[in-house]
């Protein structure tokens, strides 16, 4: 089985896993804090729950390409559903979201070490950007000191516009694990409106 695995199937694997930590991350504090109990059944019962084994333990071999595809579907939606669904129970939950998910990216952060290249690729390495064929990220500038990127297409709005939420509260969570990450580095971020993204050493 592993011999129709390539690295780059277990690479995106790895970051669907972790979007799911995130999910479950989020679905704790929700129970947690009250914030809308019984959300974990909901968001498996409308798109099931992941199955998060070994990859060669349960990826259609047949087709490796179109069930990453699928899971990376499957994990969006969940998130998407999830925490629209808080943000609906009450719309200042968002602040406690935006909490939850610096706390995540901490708790999965970049090494204290690494250059400005290292942690453009520690941030390629972790979050989806759907599949590689979509070329979401275009590198504009990279050195030790500063990678600038664009963000040339969207590829996370139809799985909220299908749950009925807001991209935009996607893109405010991404923007808090990201800082968590870079939280122990000398490094910040910079998300411009016009879609441009910076990581430079401060």
């Amino acid at each position: 089985m592993s011999a129709f695995l390539g690295p780059i199937h277990y690479w995106l694997y790895k970051k669907i896993k972790l979007q799911e930590d995130f999910i479950q991350n989020i679905l704790n504090a929700s129970v947690e804090n009250n914030w809308y109990l019984g959300l974990e059944k909901e968001v498996e019962k409308a798109y099931g729950k992941l199955d998060t084994r070994p990859l060669e333990d349960i990826i259609d071999q047949s087709n490796i390409h179109g069930w990453l595809q699928e899971k990376i579907a499957q994990t969006e939606s969940r998130l998407a559903f999830v925490v629209t669904n808080i943000i609906r129970k009450n719309p200042d939950y968002i602040l406690e979201l935006k909490k939850t998910a610096y706390l995540f990216g901490k708790a999965n952060g970049a090494c204290k070490n690494f250059t400005a290249i290292d942690s453009y690729k520690f941030l390629n390495d972790s979050l989806i950007d759907g599949m590689p064929c979509d070329r979401v990220n275009e590198v504009i500038e990279s050195d030790d000191n500063q990678v600038a990127w664009r963000q040339n297409i969207c590829v996370h709005s139809n799985y909220w516009i299908n749950v009925g939420g807001d991209v935009d509260v996607y893109y405010a969570l991404r923007h808090e694990i990201i800082i968590g990450m870079l939280a122990e580095t000398d490094l910040e971020y910079i998300a411009n409106e016009d879609g441009l993204n910076i990581i430079r050493r401060i």
